[in-house]
């Protein structure tokens, strides 16, 4: 009788699962949430899995200067970005439009004496091209125009006369690839087609058509001969968004100008006196 008794116990036990589940959330269909890099095709209802992850797509599978190695799916990255060669050594840059920067440099009739000018990078503006410069854009690049100005008003200056400053153009991140940039650019007079053009890579991909010219330079005294403003007008041809021009002052009188025209590469050359002044759209 015993035996009987939990005979039946289990078999009622059985059905009642068997209806449990065929009464289930799920007896219609799962409610399928698709597989991800991490996890596989799930029913958002009750769990059960179907298949297996999809695993990463590293799309970006070599880091470059903007991105490290990055999932196409998921987003997920691994690692961190190259680093930019002004970083790996160390060297400080500016990025403020209009901040003042005091250069001590020799003067031109007396080198023994010096004379303070003061420098600043203002007045940028972006285009796609500007026909009236004779400025021709190409798909995926923009113009970023600017002006170095420099005043100098102290009294040896009046006297004596000033050297100023050297600049040099270089690119923030792969710097030992365009170590040295710029030609010299007379507004409708210079041919675009003849002028330098260097590669930058942005976000994995090369950008060939990049141009950096030095535009014209004024160099104006007041009436009085007390104060000299001069301004140089900088054309740049980037990809847009690219924020890894360099623009260094180097003092007239220092050793650095002396090494670079010695040959050496001008970032094996700068020391804490130079001013790096990176160009980052505001």
């Amino acid at each position: 009788m015993k035996r009987r008794i939990l005979i039946t116990i289990i078999a009622v036990g059985m059905i009642a699962t068997l209806t449990a589940c065929a009464k289930g959330p799920c007896k219609a269909g799962h409610t399928w949430v698709e597989a991800t890099c991490t996890e596989p095709k799930t029913c958002s209802v009750c769990g059960a899995t179907e298949g297996e992850a999809l695993g990463h797509d590293w799309s970006v599978n070599t880091p470059n200067f903007q991105q490290a190695k990055t999932c196409s799916r998921c987003n997920e990255t691994q690692g961190d970005p190259l680093e930019a060669e002004f970083a790996k050594k160390g060297l400080a840059v500016e990025t403020e439009w209009d901040k003042e920067f005091t250069f001590t440099t020799p003067c031109y009739n007396d080198k023994s004496k010096t004379t303070n000018g003061k420098y600043r990078f203002s007045n940028l503006r972006i285009a796609a091209s500007d026909d009236a410069l004779g400025l021709e854009t190409a798909q995926g690049y923009e113009w970023l125009i600017f002006d170095l100005i420099c005043r100098y008003d102290d009294e040896n200056v009046s006297k004596y006369g000033y050297t100023g400053v050297f600049n040099a153009g270089m690119d923030y991140y792969d710097t030992y690839r365009n170590p040295d940039l710029g030609t010299m650019f007379e507004p409708g007079k210079t041919d675009l087609e003849t002028v330098d053009r260097f590669t930058v890579n942005y976000n994995g991909e090369d950008y060939p058509e990049c141009i950096f010219l030095w535009g014209e330079y004024t160099d104006e005294w007041n009436v009085e001969g007390t104060t000299c403003i001069s301004q140089h007008t900088i054309y740049i041809r980037i990809p847009t968004g690219y924020d890894g021009i360099i623009v260094s002052m180097i003092a007239n009188g220092s050793d650095v100008i002396d090494k670079i025209n010695a040959g050496e590469m001008p970032i094996d050359c700068l020391d804490d006196k130079c001013v790096n002044f990176r160009v980052v759209p505001e």
